[in-house]
């Protein structure tokens, strides 16, 4: 793992980026290029950085947005990806009429029931929530790799469907909101709520969750939250 380090004025923002730029890109510059981008008055303009270099990119007070995974070259593609990072999924279960308390209830069920794993992030992302499943970074240039990585995301995004998983914002270029940076429309910082360091899997253990389930989801519907409550 490489020693990341920053050429920033020390605060405590700061000290949590770095913390998670270290667990989410462990490689540091080996893994390429992130994306950044921020979002003022509707406009929305994006950067692409060095891995050791986001953090001076970001505007606390802003919008402000990052790549999950990385790029071999500066772009921000598909086919330029050069690291997978992490699965996650973005919930927004204020569109859905359910409640903070109902998405980590129906998080709870689904660890139990062994269907997903504690998640490495937990993150209210001013409005919604973010679950990020960090996993040891494998190349994604493959496709193959990327078949797997889009049909593990199609998976999670269904376990949570009825409090309010995106299934717009599931892709492997997706940017997610930045730790500390400001979420305008909701007038709050994005926070993270819970940090797991020693949740880190494997691409292989997610395969394995995904295909023994993956048969049965076409003829189940998922679980509602209100019948989850009363299990």
């Amino acid at each position: 793992m490489y020693i990341q380090t920053y050429d920033t004025t020390v605060c405590e923002e700061n000290a949590i980026l770095i913390d998670y730029s270290t667990l989410m890109y462990p490689k540091g510059n080996e893994g390429g290029y992130v994306a950044v981008g921020t979002k003022v008055d509707g406009i929305y303009k994006q950067r692409m950085v060095t891995v050791l270099d986001w953090i001076n990119a970001i505007d606390y007070d802003v919008n402000c947005y990052l790549s999950v995974n990385t790029y071999y070259k500066p772009q921000r593609n598909v086919r330029s990806v050069r690291h997978l990072n992490a699965f996650y999924v973005d919930i927004d279960y204020y569109k859905h009429g359910v409640s903070f308390d109902d998405v980590m209830h129906t998080l709870q069920h689904h660890i139990e029931h062994e269907r997903i794993v504690k998640p490495t992030y937990i993150i209210d992302s001013g409005r919604g929530i973010y679950l990020i499943f960090k996993i040891e970074d494998v190349p994604g240039k493959y496709k193959q790799t990327k078949n797997l990585y889009s049909a593990v995301q199609q998976y999670i995004c269904d376990l949570f469907a009825d409090v309010g998983a995106d299934y717009g914002a599931k892709d492997i270029a997706r940017v997610l909101r930045v730790p500390t940076t400001m979420n305008t429309k909701a007038n709050k910082r994005v926070t993270i709520l819970e940090h797991n360091a020693d949740a880190i899997y494997t691409m292989a253990m997610f395969r394995e969750l995904v295909y023994p389930f993956g048969l049965e989801r076409a003829s189940k519907a998922p679980v509602r939250a209100s019948e989850k409550k009363g299990s």
